[in-house]
């Protein structure tokens, strides 16, 4: 865990940052403390799609759902006493594409109406404020190369069985083709002898 840093919040509200990253995966877990405030939030290299060979996205995430597996929710985003669930998916530019935010409770159900706009508002800040503490790190590239290596097995898994379905679908085409080039030979020849015949008669 790296040494803690304070980042600012706006509203001269501050929140300190410990980092810890993992170089095999590229993720970067972020813990942080201010007043009302507490948890952690994880970074990920993300892939917009299948075509994608290397990652062009970050995904945040209060990652709620490994404390719930676990039964146990002390370690999640608190935001003014309210454990929060969030995520947001951000492009290497900064502009954000998609982001959820609610409230979490001890038997793991989500609340969407019972979530405070301030709340509300304050874990929206504290993503941006990660975001832009991870776009501004001078070891990007690597993490989001460390991603796409982490990625690679399973990845690669995913484009085989694709390839697979795709060379079936393939053998398909290729015998549907041949079946109905046989059958228009066999019209063709059909068509013939009818023309003649008409020419004969």
């Amino acid at each position: 865990m790296s040494e803690a840093l304070f980042v600012s919040l706006g509203n001269s509200l501050v929140m300190s940052v410990a980092e810890h990253v993992d170089r095999n995966t590229g993720i970067i877990t972020y813990t942080v403390k201010g007043k009302r405030l507490s948890g952690s939030v994880t970074v990920h290299p993300r892939y917009e799609n299948k075509e994608e060979t290397i990652p062009s996205r970050i995904f945040l995430t209060s990652d709620s759902c490994k404390y719930k597996t676990k039964n146990k929710l002390d370690d999640i985003l608190t935001i003014n006493g309210i454990k929060i669930d969030c995520w947001k998916t951000i492009d290497l530019e900064g502009k954000e594409e998609r982001s959820c935010i609610y409230r979490v409770n001890r038997l793991g159900s989500y609340g969407w109406d019972s979530l405070p706009d301030a709340t509300r508002t304050s874990a929206h800040k504290i993503l941006d404020a990660l975001a832009n503490l991870w776009s501004k790190r001078n070891d990007v590239a690597e993490l989001i190369h460390a991603a796409a290596r982490a990625n690679a097995s399973e990845r690669l898994e995913e484009e085989q069985t694709t390839a697979r379905a795709l060379t079936e679908q393939l053998h398909t085409v290729r015998a549907a083709l041949a079946a109905s080039e046989e059958r228009a030979a066999c019209y063709r020849k059909l068509q013939q002898e009818h023309q003649a015949q008409s020419l004969a008669a």
